[in-house]
């Protein structure tokens, strides 16, 4: 019915919250805990209530919200959904895919009002598959007459022929209002992240339809090769695209932070303008990339993508007189696509540096001490292709 390849950074859904990223002739978007990210494929735009679903998802993290409590790091993603993480009033239809960082996977159609995922009549789960956080897979749902069912990078794992529950939307006790989304969905019964919860990650590409695979196995899976990502801070990542040119390099990734000199800056605390004078820290990327199999490396060129991720944190703190204030902290992510050409003229051989962040630490007016954190650096492949 529709393929959404996220090109010239858009989507044919309602995206909110979303990141685009250019990889070869399509692109890519993130998702982040930050900005709530969603794409909604509104029933009255297409989106079949009988059918399927699939998507090339990298999946960083999970994270849930319990009564406004952010539960990070969670073992599983909430990867799709027509209600929301912890459910609104659930009507028939309303559906959550999950997938866990230990390889289960989860569908579940609910075929009753009320029915929130208790009953195992309506719930298909696949153990100890290969889908891990941090690596591509190709995941796909089958709901509808033939039946539901769970497919992974082009294989079924899970089948029941007999749930033939279509596809609707939790909602209010007076009606289904739940929309198709990959990401953290909208509540239509609870207030913004009282039950909410989401993924971090990558989807590469998403495919609907509204006639169900007959075999879903000859849909052609895109299960990259898996190529090590590693950073002077122990943190690993894998994810790779095409399979044949992944073999072909050595990328070593590492975050470092140099001292800058002294600038003015200026801000704000309690609705209070803020001035001091700080040395500064920019924190960078660096990289370091060679040929692994150069029997592989048949073009003159190549561009690898890479997105990095750094979370930022800014603590605000004052003293009036003896009496402390509350510290303030904001949080904010920055995604960054960083573009390198490996060419053959210099034996596909490229070293660099690029800049994500300025780091700070100043005293201001009014008793003021502001504080700019980085956690959390990361970066994962976006694509590797033939320069053109």
């Amino acid at each position: 019915m529709f393929v959404d390849d996220f090109h010239n950074g858009r989507s044919v859904g309602n995206a909110s919250g979303i990141d685009f990223a250019q990889a070869g002739s399509g692109g890519v978007a993130l998702f982040s805990r930050s900005k709530e990210s969603r794409i909604t494929y509104p029933y009255k735009d297409g989106f079949p209530r009988e059918g399927y679903l699939e998507m090339d998802v990298l999946v960083d993290r999970a994270y849930s919200y319990s009564n406004f409590k952010l539960n990070d790091n969670i073992p599983c993603a909430l990867l799709f959904t027509t209600d929301i993480q912890g459910g609104d009033v659930t009507w028939p239809g309303s559906a959550w895919l999950r997938a866990c960082k230990d390889g289960t996977i989860t569908f579940h159609i609910a075929g009753e009002k009320h029915e929130p995922g208790h009953k195992d009549k309506y719930k298909l789960e696949a153990k100890r598959t290969e889908f891990r956080f941090g690596a591509w897979a190709r995941i796909g749902i089958g709901f509808g007459s033939a039946g539901s069912y769970i497919v992974l990078n082009g294989k079924i794992v899970a089948a029941n022929p007999a749930h033939t529950q279509e596809l609707g939307g939790g909602g209010t006790q007076q009606r289904s209002l739940g929309q198709p989304t990959i990401g953290e969905a909208t509540s239509s019964f609870w207030r913004n992240n009282q039950h909410d919860g989401g993924f971090e990650g990558t989807v590469a590409r998403v495919w609907v339809g509204g006639t169900q695979l007959k075999k879903p196995t000859e849909a052609p899976a895109r299960k990259p090769t898996e190529a090590q990502v590693q950073n002077r801070q122990g943190h690993t990542k894998t994810a790779c695209n095409p399979e044949d040119i992944c073999k072909a390099f050595d990328l070593k990734i590492g975050f470092s932070a140099k001292p800058q000199a002294p600038t003015e800056v200026s801000g704000s605390f309690m609705g209070f303008p803020v001035e001091g004078v700080t040395a500064n820290t920019t924190n960078s990327l660096s990289y370091d990339i060679t040929p692994a199999n150069l029997s592989l490396l048949t073009a003159k060129s190549y561009k690898i993508v890479l997105n990095a991720r750094i979370e930022l944190e800014e603590h605000s703190s004052a003293r009036m007189g003896w009496l402390p204030l509350p510290i303030v902290v904001e949080t904010k992510r920055i995604d960054k696509t960083v573009e390198i050409h490996v060419k053959k003229a210099n034996g596909f051989r490229e070293k660099g540096q690029v800049p994500l962040a300025e780091l700070r630490a100043y005293q201001a007016g009014l008793g003021v001490t502001k504080t700019i954190k980085s956690a959390k650096p990361s970066v994962s492949i976006v694509s590797i292709t033939e320069d053109p």
